[in-house]
């Protein structure tokens, strides 16, 4: 069964695929009103995962775009390890949270737009499929979302925080 859900996040239009299935995979793309670099940097630099959420401080949050590199957010709720990286273009990571047996795989792709702006696609495989939604809105809502508001603000651009219509 394949699931395809459109929503809006302020001034973008990104979708959602839901592949079910055992273990599955949620797909999501963002365009992001700030250049490439910047949206990397928010990927990968503590400094800028700071600013978007992703840690309170600097202890609770160990990233940067080495492959290898063991990682923490949130003080240590996710973890993992970088186990591809193309700097500034992909990122290829395993995610541990909760007592997970085994990762999951999250792929972060970045794309110019020909605008200035970003195509931040996400990939993340191997989840329960009893995980999907909860994944897919935590995505929205508790990372990229707030990402992407964090990078757009930097590069200036104006946010518009009524666009936003919920699934």
């Amino acid at each position: 069964m394949r699931l395809h859900v459109n929503t809006y996040y302020p001034m973008i239009y990104y979708e959602i695929f839901l592949i079910a299935s055992i273990m599955s995979q949620i797909e999501q793309t963002y365009n992001i009103n700030a250049p490439k670099s910047l949206v990397w940097r928010a990927l990968v630099e503590p400094e800028h995962i700071i600013g978007w959420g992703g840690a309170d401080e600097e202890d609770d949050v160990t990233m940067n775009d080495a492959e290898g590199t063991e990682w923490e957010l949130w003080g240590g709720d996710i973890w993992g390890k970088n186990i591809a990286v193309i700097s500034g273009e992909k990122l290829v990571q395993e995610w541990y949270g909760g007592e997970w047996d085994k990762p999951s795989i999250v792929t972060f792709e970045l794309e110019e737009d020909g605008a200035g702006g970003t195509k931040l696609t996400l990939q993340h495989d191997d989840l329960p499929a009893s995980e999907i939604e909860n994944f897919a809105a935590g995505w929205r809502d508790s990372y990229l979302g707030p990402l992407q508001d964090y990078v757009e603000s930097l590069a200036g651009e104006p946010q518009d925080d009524d666009s936003y219509e919920p699934d």
